[in-house]
């Protein structure tokens, strides 16, 4: 707590009076995380089923411990591969892939990735076939052809490229290892399915790449708009699930206070996306990446909210900034590209293996490259092994950068980060470029300060309340779901002129509950806002925090919370919802998300 961290700078104690001190501080949080509902450990052993993968005549097989027992130990696995598929204690369920070093080091960087990606797609086919349904499968449904071929075509362009390049260039070393991940993902799922499947369509290679590619395809579609037909426009137009993925969301903090450096981030999306993973990639940290913890999905490879926590001090995050700009995108989303996934993993396994000082500019250095012009966001480079209490942030601590179609603006923010004590993310650009060529700019002109940097209800907020005694991660784990809509001025709808019924809506928060808001917003006092603020399966559906004295307990270390916020609101219950949600597949959720914050580490 904030009472430990004040001792750990306080550094003129001596060392006996200090041990004392902080050890009656670690049962004082202990003790709160009780009163609070705090889960000590989110990864548990006890839970869990622990999996040697094996390589065998040119793919792998899997030699498995009884559940709650220690992992076979096998002399000849890979990597071992530890689950628990089951979330309904935490919300989550939860991932561990080790690499086997002591037995087979000799194994190379393609076959290690293969190997992991096999024993999480054996470990999780069941809820793949659950999330395919409830997420890529939806959009599909409604891709255009065109669509279609762009994926296509992206794909064969990316394994060309590596099979031209990867021996001479590490950037494209990193692509085709990851490609190897997938291609292991789906033979792992396919050889459980044949196990178990009882004549149920089989996913394909394809399909296991759409699973990681769901949150590009709404970019993509916008960008061969002008090839769809009519037919095509307006299915996609009258998906609620295509509809979904192309609002974006999630809210982002970093906060630097005298005694910690903390990053958090919530998620905002579509209530189908509720299949959660907790993930722990310890093998990439012996293959010249870094071990990393982060929020995932099933057969997802990346973060997807992005959240991601590094052995070696790198937390990167991301806040999705729209694309209004449709010219921009049929001009500049080439399928000569790498995806936007790919990118962001590559970027962090380059960026942890270059100098400490460097990792924020290297990490945007390498995500800019191939820019495929999907899936745009903010994304927040924070690097917590520069920090140092009571001192000065240091150059390199923050970076940010910005993507659009044909556009990547990025720089470092420490200064500004320094200045005001926190930097926000709430899905408005940042840099004046990014601003205008994404439409937002058009938005603002058209909406009001629903698109305002400054003026929009979450840059509000977390002005008033960060400088409001939020100088912890208890305080920041608080605001990140904090949504007090029904009394929160803040939280009024933006008018250009008079005032709207109801006045305010929970969409307008930190921690968004779209399902809670009007059926139909009427445009009340802006025309065209209504869209924005209307009822529908969607919100935060998490929130991850980590710090500096987090790291300390175990790194990479975090804080996680499964479901859409309690906070101030009811918990979310598809009993409840079911009648107004119904063509929001669910399958494989918990009927309620009553969860509380759990540790990961």
């Amino acid at each position: 707590n904030s009472f430990c961290t004040l001792l750990l700078s306080m550094r003129v104690i001596v060392a006996v009076i200090l041990g004392a001190v902080l050890a009656a501080s670690a049962r004082s949080f202990d003790d709160e995380r009780a009163q609070r509902g705090f889960d000590p450990k989110l990864f548990s052993d006890a839970n869990s089923t622990a999996c040697d993968v094996i390589a065998q005549g040119g793919s792998f097989h899997l030699n498995c411990s009884e559940r709650g027992h220690v992992p076979p130990n096998d002399p000849a696995a890979i990597v071992t591969v530890t689950y628990d598929a089951n979330m309904n204690v935490t919300g989550w369920m939860t991932l561990t892939i080790d690499r086997n070093t002591s037995h087979h080091a000799s194994a190379n960087r393609t076959t290690v990735l293969r190997a992991a990606g096999f024993g999480e797609g054996f470990a999780f086919a069941d809820v793949i076939d659950f999330h395919f349904g409830n997420t890529a499968a939806m959009l599909l449904l409604v891709f255009p052809t065109a669509g279609r071929q762009w994926v296509t075509q992206h794909i064969a362009w990316m394994r060309n490229q590596v099979a031209a390049n990867a021996a001479a260039d590490p950037y494209w070393a990193w692509v085709g290892d990851f490609l190897a991940q997938l291609e292991g993902m789906h033979e792992g799922y396919i050889a459980a399915r044949a196990q178990s499947n009882g004549g149920a369509r089989l996913l394909s290679f394809e399909d296991i790449f759409y699973i990681n590619f769901v949150f590009e395809m709404s970019d993509v579609q916008q960008a061969v708009s002008p090839q769809s037909t009519p037919a095509e426009l307006r299915m996609w137009q009258s998906s609620e699930a295509a509809q979904s993925f192309r609002v974006g969301g999630c809210s982002a903090l970093i906060r630097a206070t005298p005694t910690d450096l903390i990053a958090a981030h919530a998620t905002w999306s579509i209530y189908a996306m509720m299949l959660r993973v907790a993930k722990r990639y310890n093998f990439l940290g012996s293959v010249g990446g870094t071990d990393v913890l982060f929020s995932s999905y099933p057969a997802t490879i990346h973060s997807g909210d992005d959240w991601y926590s590094t052995a070696v001090g790198l937390v990167v995050i991301e806040t999705t900034n729209n694309n209004n700009n449709v010219s921009a995108a049929v001009a500049h989303t080439p399928s000569a590209s790498v995806s936007e996934f790919l990118r962001a993993v590559v970027a962090t396994a380059t960026a942890a293996a270059s100098p400490t000082e460097s990792r924020g500019e290297v990490w945007a250095a390498t995500f800019g490259k191939h820019n495929s012009g999907t899936y745009n966001n903010q994304w927040i480079v924070t690097n917590l092994a520069l920090f140092k209490e009571g001192e000065p942030l240091a150059a390199g601590t923050l970076w940010i950068l910005e993507q659009m179609p044909g556009v990547i603006v990025a720089g470092d923010q420490s200064a500004v980060l320094a200045a005001a004590g926190y930097w926000a993310s709430y899905n408005i650009p940042y840099y004046p470029k990014v601003y205008a060529v994404s439409g937002t700019l058009a938005q603002y002109e058209k909406f009001g300060d629903y698109f305002s940097y400054t003026k929009y209800a979450r840059a509000e907020i977390f002005k008033r309340n960060v400088t409001n005694g939020v100088n912890s991660t208890e305080r920041v784990m608080e605001l990140m779901r904090f949504n007090n809509w029904r009394r929160d001025n803040l939280s009024d709808v933006p008018c250009k002129a008079g005032s709207c019924a109801p006045q305010r809506n929970p969409q307008l928060s930190i921690s968004c509950r779209a399902d809670l808001a009007p059926l139909v917003l009427d445009d009340c006092c802006t025309p065209g806002l209504g869209q924005f603020l209307s009822q529908f399966a969607f919100g935060a559906i998490d929130a991850k925090v980590t710090s500096v004295q987090t790291q300390r307990e175990a790194s990479p270390a975090g804080w996680f919370i499964s479901g859409p916020t309690r906070q101030q609101s009811p918990a979310f219950d598809w009993a409840r919802f079911d009648s107004i949600f119904a063509i929001t597949p669910h399958r494989g959720q918990p009927n309620r998300f009553e969860f509380n914050w759990t540790f990961a580490g």
